[in-house]
């Protein structure tokens, strides 16, 4: 069974510690390097994790919501990998900064957070892997089959879904035409919609077996 995080705080620390709200957009923590590490545990609303490289183009590294931790966890270990997190939607936060020395003193406490960091770590490492085994158009199967609502209409944005995808502006929309002229999508203003999902069931379908999840 999943612990909340309130069954592992005294009443004092309930008391104490400050609730940060975020609207979206707002910078939850910077790139840059901070004097003081940041550290939130997200209770309500979406967190994304992008950076830069060097030649300028953004990239999605992880997706946090409720019951994830959230901060510069690089600098933790000594290092900076310029991340920076950005509010995906209103968000509620735990803000633990002031208190984290003395929560990890607690054994349950730490042995919860490396919980919960681990788990993001895995999250990450399984989908750097696809992005490796799997060609840009099994990947991009997989996340609109992901993305759709009930309509089969795809509700994020172009940029999100590349960056998601973590490939180039030209590549996606080169991906995107050509699904589109084979009746695989159709797209309605800037709104896109799946017109043959067993199409991209199959394409999809190893990327969904690796992912241990069911399509």
């Amino acid at each position: 069974m999943e612990l909340d995080i309130y069954s592992l705080l005294s009443e004092e620390y309930i008391q104490k510690i400050p609730r940060a709200t975020f609207e979206k957009g707002d910078i939850v923590f910077p790139a840059e390097e901070l004097e003081v590490v940041s550290i939130y545990y997200i209770l309500e609303g979406e967190v994304a994790v992008s950076a830069y490289s060097f030649k300028g183009r953004q990239f999605l590294i992880d997706e946090l919501g409720p019951g994830d931790f959230a901060g510069k966890f690089s600098q933790l270990r000594k290092c900076n990998f310029f991340c920076e997190g950005i509010a995906v939607k209103k968000s509620v936060m735990l803000d633990i900064t002031h208190y984290a020395s003395a929560l990890f003193e607690d054994q349950k406490f730490s042995l919860y957070f490396y919980k919960k960091t681990t788990d993001r770590l895995y999250r990450m490492y399984k989908i750097a892997m696809a992005r490796s085994l799997f060609a840009y158009d099994e990947l991009l199967a997989y996340y609109l089959i992901s993305m759709a609502d009930k309509n089969n209409h795809i509700v994020f944005g172009y940029k999100y879904i590349y960056m998601k995808l973590n490939i180039s502006r030209r590549n996606f929309f080169y991906i995107l035409e050509k699904l589109i002229d084979q009746g695989v999508l159709s797209r309605k203003g800037n709104n896109l919609f799946i017109e043959n999902m067993e199409y991209l069931r199959n394409a999809a379908s190893h990327v969904f077996i690796f992912m241990g999840e069911t399509y």
